[in-house]
């Protein structure tokens, strides 16, 4: 594995010390956060530079950030949070000046946060207006390359995407909930399973139905989440600890099914051994869908699928609408205008094109979708520019691959015979069963008949057949349904 701190040496640094804003473009689990605070810190330490580093949520300082302060003199840890509510006491802008570097992970912050942190321009425009140089760097530029227009210097792209193979070997998509419900459970039994969704209600209900059939579950939340009062802290501890003393990488997810919202994903690791998959219930932006999928890190030779539900076309048309309304309003000044009074005309505008900018971005995606001729085969394209070296399965075409066909036929059929002549009712049962087997894409609401269970008996190499023959029943000949063991 090939990390950053391989990538750049003194050299790069000194020219990074310009009158241009630096943005560096890495992918999750190539060391950016290590090749700022130890290699380019130590640097700075040696010309005698203050580095002052800004990271996203608690949980980011918990894991990695504390320990990296105390072993520079020259460095000072603020979450932009803390930033925008002013905890240095003394002015912001005047506390940031005082730095020759100003970091900035996650730098997609800025933008992704604004639609529900109303305070995330006073972070950026503290930064973007300081003295220093402002280094940004990120897995995923698209957010804040929407917002570079703001930008008070010119702007320095290093793009050091794809410099590793990203861990994912194989991604599953689900065109229901319904399908996508039984993969993920059936998936428990060999794998555990990291599922986000923007649900605290959905999220519950999983975690208790999971519990109830014997696996261990907890569901873990953004530290800004109303709902905190549903997640298991002792868990959420145990992932804050993702390194050991000597900050070497430990295991720190010990459940079977973890349960997370999306806006859980900035800044911390889950390392797990053997099989996991990373699955997404609901629609999820292409650069919310990677953050949160890259939290599952490389571990110890570990297995990690994705399991992706497609978005139902009605979801999307509501999402476009709700979405456009809050544009208009923002646009037009029909909200509110109370917070024009608390930060001034020019602030309140800044924070509108930012929060513009995330609906902007977030609406293009889906429009996008939505006028995609083929869904499928645009999500296939889509997660294979993303994960170019995974293999991308529809459920409905490998489903039958988790189905003991010969134990459901047995069942009809009995033990010790090889055949039997099916009633109505049983006729129906077994249309039913295979319905709900769901494997025809795009005939999921056709009756499954004779024919069909037959395709499927012989293409899984079932020992069982079936066919119509007629049998004499309560003395009248009828076509009924004919089981029989080959």
């Amino acid at each position: 594995m090939k990390y950053l701190s391989e990538q750049f040496n003194e050299n790069d640094f000194k020219s990074w010390d310009c009158a241009s804003h630096i943005l560096i473009i890495a992918d999750t689990g190539n060391g950016k956060t290590t090749l700022m605070l130890d290699k380019f810190t130590l640097w700075a330490e040696k010309q005698g530079k203050r580095v002052l580093y800004l990271y996203n949520r608690q949980i980011m300082k918990a894991q990695f950030a504390e320990k990296k302060a105390s072993e520079h003199e020259n460095l000072e840890i603020f979450s932009y949070q803390a930033i925008e509510v002013n905890e240095m006491g003394v002015g912001l802008q005047e506390y940031i000046n005082t730095f020759d570097f100003v970091l900035c992970d996650e730098c997609h912050y800025f933008i992704s946060d604004s639609s529900f942190n109303i305070n995330t321009f006073l972070s950026f425009d503290a930064v973007n207006n300081c003295k220093g140089t402002v280094i940004y760097f990120t897995a995923t530029p698209k957010y804040f390359l929407n917002m570079k227009n703001h930008l008070a210097k010119p702007l320095k792209i290093i793009d050091k995407s794809g410099l590793n193979p990203k861990n994912v070997k194989k991604i599953y998509l689900a065109k229901n909930r319904n399908e996508f419900d039984e993969f993920e459970e059936k998936t428990l039994e060999n794998s555990k399973v990291i599922h986000f969704e923007n649900n605290t209600k959905k999220l519950t209900v999983k975690a208790l139905k999971y519990s109830n059939k014997g696996y261990k579950t907890a569901i873990v939340l953004s530290e800004l989440s109303k709902d905190a009062e549903v997640m298991n802290t002792e868990v959420a501890k145990q992932i804050k600890n993702s390194t050991d003393e000597n900050g070497n990488e430990i295991q720190n997810v010990f459940v079977n099914w973890l349960g997370c919202t999306s806006a859980y994903e900035n800044g911390v690791n889950f390392n797990i051994e053997g099989a996991v998959t990373v699955s997404f219930a609901r629609y999820m932006n292409w650069t919310s869908l990677e953050q949160s999928r890259s939290r599952v890190r490389n571990f110890k030779d570990n297995s990690v699928s994705m399991l992706v539900c497609l978005p139902h076309k009605a979801f999307l048309n509501n999402v476009v609408i709700e979405k456009e309304n809050k544009i208009g309003d923002w646009i037009y000044g029909r909200e509110t205008t109370d917070k024009t009074a608390i930060f001034g005309a020019d602030a309140y505008n800044q924070y509108n094109d930012f929060r513009i900018a995330f609906q902007e971005f977030e609406l293009e995606e889906i429009k996008e979708i939505l006028n995609a001729e083929d869904k499928i085969e645009y999500y296939k394209e889509k997660l294979k520019e993303i994960y170019p070296d995974a293999e991308i399965c529809m459920l409905h075409e490998i489903k039958s691959s988790f189905i003991d066909f010969d134990e459901i036929m047995q069942s009809f059929i009995g033990a010790e015979v090889d055949e039997a002549y099916l009633c109505k009712d049983e006729q129906n049962r077994l249309g039913e069963i295979f319905k709900k087997l769901n494997f025809a894409a795009s005939n999921a609401n056709r009756k499954f008949g004779v024919n069909r269970i037959s395709k499927e008996l012989e293409k899984n190499g079932s020992i069982f057949g079936i066919e119509t023959k007629n049998k004499r029943i309560d003395g009248k000949v009828q076509n009924t349904w004919h089981v029989y063991r080959k």
